[in-house]
């Protein structure tokens, strides 16, 4: 039950960071420089890969 609504709760952060990313906010313009490229994709993969890396490891 708990694995459940910790996968419910990654799938609605990523759903949260992909909204800001599309919102056109002036403030993502000043995020850094590596997670400008492909449109702000990467730092999706980059949230990704720090949410899959403890999981890898096991």
């Amino acid at each position: 039950m708990i694995l459940m609504l910790v996968f419910c709760l990654g799938i609605v952060n990523f759903a949260a960071h992909k909204a800001v990313i599309e919102s056109g906010h002036p403030m993502i313009a000043q995020a850094p420089w590596y997670f400008q490229p492909l449109g702000g994709t990467l730092s999706l993969l980059v949230e990704f890969a720090m949410l899959w890396g403890p999981w890898s490891w096991r």
